[in-house]
């Protein structure tokens, strides 16, 4: 098993702590020892973001090409450039990233992050076709839940069938942006629909979403989708009870007339929330529910900390105290952070050496 430096260092300090308290004897400690070896690089890490470089300088390239006026002009004096023809184009090199990335899935699974960025580019021109189809059928912005939902349905079900993780993360994105855009719609784009604003909407959305993945989790983890979707549903969820934590269920011309007290109730139902996310992650062992809790608890108690005594407090003092709270924090969570760390990576070593 390869190691990186720091756990490597941190599970020799445990084998040698072990063996001077005589748990492990002279021979278990030697095996355990050769049980695990240095990496010296992390290539994956690097291959990781080396590709997400890629489809962003491949994005930005595609951005530009219909923002160059000239080679437009060309285009178009070569009768290449006419919307349906760049529909079909669109579509024809979407299919093909699709194709693509789907027989290199099936022949070279162990390249994960390349498929991924292969399916990455055919949903970019994915995007792009449906963005032509709504200029083509000179949709305007009441259209717009229409085309967010095209996105949806492509989307999802290639996202589902196919198993990838990146085709659902967007499936769920566009989801979002679809209920904001068609919540809107319906609202004549006022602040209000059936008496809530954007945040408390999505609060409802998330706590929807979270109880579907309750539901449906067997499917979702047979199709390698469960950890992402779970992801998704807590970040909507979290990140509305924030903004709905500061704004409340105001529209955005009234709520600077908002007082604190006016405000405190979405502040306890914010940390309540924060509170039973980390209860059901310590209960069910599960880190994700557990992480989001912990930092959305944290940002809660510093909103409000910047709420209630920026204008009140000195701030030299105001700093300090902020930049302490940060430093315990940070302190805490790496001694967990070390501890959970250990108990996995020993864990590892005893099965392999056994």
């Amino acid at each position: 098993m390869q190691l990186s430096k720091r756990k490597a260092k941190l599970v020799q300090k445990v084998l040698t702590q072990w063996h001077k308290d005589q748990i492990l004897s002279e021979e278990e400690y030697d095996r355990l020892q050769h049980a695990y070896e240095i990496r010296r690089f992390d290539w994956r890490r690097l291959g990781k973001y080396c590709f997400f470089a890629a489809l962003f300088c491949f994005t930005l390239a595609l951005i530009n090409l219909f923002n160059d006026g000239k080679l437009i002009r060309l285009l178009i004096k070569w009768q290449l450039f006419r919307p349906s023809f760049c529909l079909a184009y669109a579509i024809l090199i979407a299919i093909g990233f699709y194709s693509w990335g789907f027989y290199r899935y099936r022949h070279f699974p162990s390249k994960i992050y390349s498929n991924e960025a292969i399916l990455a580019l055919g949903a970019i021109f994915t995007t792009v076709a449906i963005a032509i189809l709504g200029d083509l059928l000179q949709l305007n912005q009441d259209d717009s839940p229409f085309l967010f939902l095209l996105n949806c349905i492509i989307y999802g079900a290639l996202g589902f069938w196919f198993r990838s993780g990146l085709l659902w993360f967007l499936f769920l994105s566009f989801l979002g942006i679809y209920f904001g855009a068609e919540t809107g719609y319906r609202s004549g784009w006022k602040c209000y629909w059936f008496g809530m604003n954007y945040p408390l909407r999505f609060v409802i959305f998330g706590s929807v979403l979270i109880a579907a993945i309750f539901l449906i989790r067997p499917i979702l983890a047979q199709r390698n989708l469960y950890k992402v979707t779970q992801v998704m549903g807590l970040l909507y969820l979290f990140v509305a009870l924030w903004m709905l934590s500061i704004f409340g269920n105001y529209d955005p011309e009234l709520w600077t007339k908002a007082s604190q007290i006016d405000l405190l109730c979405w502040c306890i139902l914010f940390g309540i929330v924060a509170l039973g996310a980390i209860g059901i992650g310590l209960w069910q062992d599960n880190n994700i529910w557990r992480g989001f809790g912990i930092t959305f608890l944290v940002i809660n108690l510093y909103t409000r900390f910047f709420e209630y005594y920026w204008n009140s407090m000195n701030k030299i003092i105001f700093f300090f105290l902020a930049g302490l709270g940060f430093w315990l924090i940070g302190h805490y969570s790496e001694k967990i952070w070390n501890i959970g760390i250990s108990n996995q990576l020993l864990k590892k070593i005893n099965k392999k050496a056994k």
